[in-house]
């Protein structure tokens, strides 16, 4: 699974995307809830954008053995 992160002030869209580039998930999620977020696609791999915080998501998503890219 990949997933791909946009990530805004108060929320982030997780896009959940198949080996075919499909997408089979989205949501909307509160950006303090990510973490629980980020445990559901542990071994994914995950796109998101460069921000000013997205230091902690990388973080975040390494602690949930999500490989950033």
């Amino acid at each position: 699974m990949f997933i791909r992160i946009d990530i805004h002030k108060r929320y982030s869209q997780i896009a959940v995307l198949n080996k075919n580039g499909e997408i089979v998930e989205e949501v909307r999620v509160e950006s303090v809830n990510l973490d629980y977020s980020a445990q559901q696609y542990a071994g994914s791999k995950a796109a998101l954008e460069a921000t000013s915080n997205y230091y902690h998501i990388h973080d975040t998503l390494s602690e949930c053995s999500i490989e950033n890219g």
